[in-house]
C-alpha cells in the first residue's frame, strides 16, 4: 500500500510539473518584480542624491529588484535637439542638475541592494513624421550614437546596470499612415545593435503598446477600439521576430490609460507571450498602476492593481509597474501614491502568508 501511495504521489507530482511546463498551470505569483521611474526636472529640484538612493532601498523592501528608468534624454522640439539628465558631451544637460549625476547614485544603491537597473534610451524625435528618413537618421546615428556610447561606457562599471529600454511606443496608426513600418523596424534594429556593440552583455527591452484599432461599431461608424489579436499580429509580429538583438518584449497592459480592459489585456498578453516565446524571447508585462487620461491622473487602489496583477501572472516572466515615483513610491509627494505603496506592502505580506 505504501509503495502504491508513493507511486500515486510521484505520478501527481510529475503531472503537475508537466502541466506547468506546458503553460496549463501558472508558475508565478501576482507580485511585482519592478517598476518604471520617470525622472524629470521637478525631481532633480526636490530630491537629493541620497533620496534617490533611499527610494531604491524602499523598492527592495517592497520585494522589487528591477528599476526601469523611462528615458535618458528627451526631444526639445523648439531647439530641435535632445536634452538629458545624464552626463553628456553631445546633448544639453538639464540645468537643474548642477553637476550632479543622479544615475550614479541610483546605480550605487542598486549595486548595494542587489537590484537590476535598466536605463531608458530616448524617443525618436517628435517631428519624425515631417521627414521620417531624416529624423530616424537623427535618432540612430551621429550625436545619438555617441550619446549611447557615453552612457553605456560610463555605467557599465556597475554590476546593477542590467540593460537598456528602447522607449519608443510606435502607434500602428501613425506608422502605417506614413508607410514607415520597415524604416521603424530597421532603425530600432540599428539602435539595438549599437547597444550590443558597446556592451554585448546588456539586455535590450522593447514595449508593445495596445493602441487603438479603428473598427465599425453597431451603427457602422468607425471608432477606436482595443486592438484585435489579428491587428496585433499584423503589426507587431515582424518586430518581435525580426529584431534578433531585442531580448525581452513587454506589453503595456493599457488598463489605466483605457486602451484596454482586463478581459482584453488578458487576450493581448496571451498573444504576445505566444509570439515572444516562439521567437525565443522573454515576455514581460507592464502593469499600469494609475488612471492616466482625460479624467485626470491618480493612483489605482490596491484592489484595482491586484486585478491587473492577477492577469499578468498568467502570462509574464516578469511583472513591472508604471509609474512608481508618481503613483506608488514611499516618498512620492502624492498621499494616494504613498498609500498604494503601503497597501501593496500589506498585500504582498498577506499573499505570502495566505497565497490564493
Amino acid at each position: 500500500m505504501k509503495r502504491y501511495l508513493n507511486s500515486v504521489i510521484r505520478f501527481i507530482t510529475i503531472g503537475v510539473a508537466v502541466m506547468m511546463l506546458s503553460g496549463m498551470v501558472s508558475a508565478r505569483q501576482p507580485i511585482l518584480d519592478g517598476a518604471f521611474w520617470q525622472l524629470g526636472s521637478w525631481l532633480f529640484k526636490d530630491w537629493s542624491d541620497q533620496k534617490f538612493a533611499d527610494e531604491v532601498k524602499a523598492m527592495k523592501e517592497a520585494g522589487m529588484d528591477i528599476i526601469i528608468i523611462h528615458h535618458g534624454a528627451w526631444w526639445d522640439n523648439d531647439k530641435r535637439d535632445y536634452q538629458t539628465f545624464l552626463k553628456s558631451s553631445v546633448f544639453r544637460e538639464d540645468s537643474l542638475l548642477e553637476n550632479r549625476d543622479p544615475m550614479e547614485s541610483i546605480l550605487q544603491a542598486a549595486d548595494k541592494y542587489g537590484m537590476k537597473v535598466i536605463l531608458g534610451d530616448f524617443l525618436a524625435p517628435d517631428c519624425w513624421q515631417e521627414n521620417p528618413s531624416q529624423w530616424m537618421k537623427v535618432w540612430t546615428t551621429g550625436k545619438s550614437e555617441q550619446f549611447r556610447k557615453e552612457y553605456i561606457t560610463r555605467y557599465s562599471k556597475h554590476p546593477s546596470f542590467y540593460g537598456v529600454y528602447i522607449t519608443n511606443e510606435p502607434s500602428p496608426t501613425d506608422v502605417d499612415k506614413t508607410n514607415t513600418r520597415e524604416l521603424w523596424i530597421n532603425s530600432t534594429r540599428t539602435v539595438a545593435q549599437t547597444i550590443k556593440r558597446y556592451n554585448p552583455n546588456l539586455k535590450v527591452i522593447h514595449s508593445v503598446g495596445l493602441y487603438a484599432e479603428w473598427q465599425k461599431n453597431k451603427e457602422g461608424k468607425l471608432v477606436p477600439m482595443p486592438p484585435s489579436r489579428q491587428y496585433l499580429d499584423k503589426f507587431w509580429r515582424p518586430w518581435i521576430t525580426g529584431i534578433a538583438e531585442i531580448d525581452t518584449w513587454m506589453v503595456i497592459d493599457g488598463v489605466g490609460t483605457y486602451l484596454s480592459d482586463i478581459k482584453h489585456t488578458d487576450m493581448a498578453q496571451a498573444w504576445c507571450q505566444d509570439v515572444a516565446k516562439s521567437a525565443k524571447k522573454e515576455y514581460w508585462t507592464d502593469v499600469e498602476n494609475a488612471v492616466m487620461g482625460n479624467i485626470g491622473y491618480f493612483p489605482f487602489t490596491m484592489d484595482q492593481l491586484e486585478d491587473s496583477l492577477q492577469v499578468a501572472a498568467r502570462h509574464a516572466d516578469k511583472i513591472i509597474t508604471f509609474e512608481y515615483i508618481h503613483y506608488m513610491a514611499k516618498s512620492s509627494p502624492k498621499p494616494e501614491a504613498r498609500k498604494l505603496y503601503t497597501d501593496y506592502q500589506k498585500y504582498r505580506k498577506q499573499y505570502f502568508s495566505n497565497p490564493r
